[in-house]
């Protein structure tokens, strides 16, 4: 039955399978504004570029009906913002509940020569859609101030170089509520199959986020002994398509805490068999609570090498900033 596809061990929906379907309605929607209804026109194709963010808002019940709806919001050359938010009925209010939102981007590609392809206009036709792509250009500078600013090409912040030698001192000392970062690790290693492609003939990228997910979480659940809720997922790349036939290996750890909040980082490589050279396909970023742990809070992870440290920051600036967004969102 199709309600037991999305029913989790613990009677909670799946968040993996809607993950999946988010990045599959980002994609219809994507080749609808991109389809000019020209036969002769040669076909594009369009894949996941990136994912800002997917953020739940309120519970996923089984028992309520699940509705996406999405559009694009903003338009560049070759590339789309697409925004969608998923809704359910609350039976007591008869009202749509908003349970969950995300924004991707997608890009466009001639299928034949492999080059970005232009897409269709945004025309506003009212305030609402003129804002919608206001808030997409802001989206689309923060994007490349992030990227400017990432610290795989620009050194840490004094602020930052500070709190990385304060934890260094903190390792020094034994302490039950601290764990290092590579203790945390836990993989799984999966055959492409010919099942999870898309219409290119690729794996789908909706797969790759649900199979992300379900390690993460699994991360979580292990590191904190409590069991995590989903809260946001953001800062995701596609670096390059996954072949059917690919071992992929997916790598997770914890890479910062804070009071009963636990960020994973799941990194996607790829392998040709026959060739042997592995590839970054995907890195996610999953932000849980964990409500239910014992004694307080989580755990605190330390990083014990300057790679380590440096994912620790990263995952710090990506949980400050989300937590800066939810507060100024109330």
């Amino acid at each position: 039955m199709l309600r037991d596809q999305y029913l989790s061990p613990f009677g909670h929906i799946r968040v993996g399978k809607v993950l999946e379907d988010i990045d599959a309605m980002a994609g219809n929607i994507s080749f609808k504004h991109a389809d000019d209804g020209n036969p002769n026109t040669r076909p594009l194709t369009i894949v996941t570029a990136s994912v800002d963010r997917i953020e739940l808002k309120n519970p996923l019940l089984p028992e309520r009906d699940l509705k996406l709806e999405g559009c694009v919001t903003y338009v560049g050359k070759s590339s789309m913002e697409v925004s969608i938010h998923a809704t359910s009925e609350n039976p007591d209010t008869k009202t749509a509940d908003d349970v969950m939102s995300a924004r991707l981007t997608m890009v466009a590609t001639d299928a034949a020569t492999k080059k970005s392809a232009p897409v269709n206009p945004l025309t506003p036709t009212n305030k609402e859609e003129e804002d919608a792509i206001r808030r997409g250009e802001e989206n689309k500078k923060r994007r490349l101030q992030s990227k400017a600013n990432s610290l795989q090409t620009s050194p840490p912040t004094e602020e930052e170089r500070s709190l990385i030698h304060k934890i260094f001192m903190e390792s020094k000392k034994p302490d039950r509520n601290h764990v290092f970062m590579s203790k945390t690790h836990n993989q799984s290693v999966i055959l492409c199959q010919p099942s999870d492609r898309n219409i290119h003939g690729k794996i789908f990228g909706g797969y790759l986020m649900r199979k992300g997910f379900e390690l993460a979480f699994s991360t979580a659940f292990l590191f904190a002994r409590s069991q995590p809720a989903f809260v946001a997922l953001e800062d995701v790349t596609f670096f390059k398509p996954v072949e059917i036939g690919d071992i992929l290996r997916l790598n997770s750890r914890v890479v910062f805490t804070q009071d009963k909040s636990v960020q994973v980082e799941v990194l996607a490589t790829v392998t040709d068999p026959y060739v042997g050279e592995e590839q970054t396909t995907n890195v996610f970023n999953f932000t849980f609570e964990c409500p239910s742990v014992k004694d307080g809070d989580v755990k605190k992870v330390l990083p014990t090498t300057y790679e380590e440290a440096m994912v620790y920051l990263q995952g710090r600036r990506i949980f400050l900033t989300a937590h800066e967004k939810s507060e100024t969102q109330i």
